[in-house]
This record gives structure tokens, sequence and C-alpha cells, in this order.
């Protein structure tokens, strides 16, 4: 088991970058989401802000994503986890043109996003990363399904206050799209982790 848990470690580490190597800071919670609580920014801050939270959420689905392709053996699971990783690729594009048409600059990897945000994804992934089987299935859909929400009840509160036209549509469409992620992750903890692992007491 111990060496099962340090490969997955590794693994992380390898894919997302060097801040993933350092010692796993010890669990003192067990959090829902590894997104900290998100304050407006002064009016003229929201449109950054709004890039630079979709950048940090993708990190952080990619990094939790990684980390259930490797760990879980439940195929819907994975392939879900595969599906995440393609989706946040995907807007990579548009996310960047629109940082540089701002003169942005955002984060790339685990350790280049703020550092509240990045000592909670290394919490988490420190919890998922001594689980396995459906325990690990059934916290991983549970982290990245309060993620989700986390980002998409940020996402509504600073489009409200932006101020740029295509950094809103942008959220939007992605807000959409994430909200179609949620009731997938809800259907796949309902229909593809077995009960037994949901009401057996833990230990």
């Amino acid at each position: 088991m111990g060496k099962r848990r340090l490969a997955c470690v590794c693994v992380l580490a390898l894919s997302c970058g060097p801040a993933f190597a350092q010692e796993l800071p010890p669990l003192q919670r067990e959090p829902q989401s590894p997104m900290p609580r998100v304050q407006t920014p002064p009016a003229e801050d929201v449109d950054a802000e709004l890039l630079r939270l979709t950048a940090e959420y993708g990190i952080r689905q990619i990094a939790l994503a990684q980390l259930a392709m490797q760990t879980s053996t439940n195929p819907h699971v994975v392939e879900y986890a595969r599906q995440v990783i393609l989706f946040h690729t995907g807007i990579n594009g548009s996310l960047s043109e629109l940082a540089s048409q701002k003169g942005i600059t955002l984060p790339q990897s685990p350790n280049t996003i703020a550092s509240e945000a990045r000592t909670s994804l290394l919490e988490l992934n420190g919890r998922l990363s001594a689980l396995n089987g459906t325990r690990f299935d059934e916290a991983y859909l549970d982290a990245i399904g309060g993620d989700h929400r986390a980002f998409v009840e940020a996402c509504e509160r600073l489009s409200a206050a932006g101020n740029d036209f295509k950094i809103k549509a942008f959220t939007t469409s992605n807000k959409i799209k994430v909200q179609t992620q949620i009731a997938q992750a809800s259907a796949l903890a309902r229909t593809a982790v077995p009960t037994a692992a949901k009401t057996a007491p833990r230990k």
C-alpha cells in the first residue's frame, strides 16, 4: 500500500510540476474543494481575476484528473477524468489569447498558482493519494464536484461585475460546460460508485 501511494504522488509530481515533489502538509480537515473563497476585486481588476480564476481552476482539475487516471480502477471514473483533461486543455488557447490581449500573465502549473490555492491542492492531493478503490473514486468525485460548483459560483459573482464583453462571453460559455460536468460527476457518483462504499463505516 505504501509503495502504491508513493507511486501516485510521484506520477502527479512529474505530470504537474515540482510543486508536488515536496512533502505534503498534514491534513487538518476534509476539504470539499481545493478552491479558496474568492473575494470580488475592484471593478477594474474583475476581468483579470476572471481569467486568473479560470486558469487556476483548470490547473487544479487537470492535476486531480491525472491522479484519478493513475489511481482509479473504475473505467467510468477514468474516462470522466480523461474528458476533464481534454476539456481544460481544449480551452487553454482561448484563455491564453484573452489574457494576452489584456496583458495578463496567467499561472501555468500548480507551483505558480496562488499560495492558498496551492496549499489546498497539495492537501487534497495528499488525502486522495492515501485512498484506493471505491474510496478513492468517491472522494475524487466529491472533491472535483465541489471544485466545479465553487468555480461556477465565483464566475457568476465576478462576471456580473466584469467589463470586457469577450471575457464575459468566454466565462458564460465555459460556465455552461462546467455545469454539464457537474451533472456528469453527480450521475457517476450515483451509478458507478457502489452503494456499499458510501454506507460502510470509515476506518
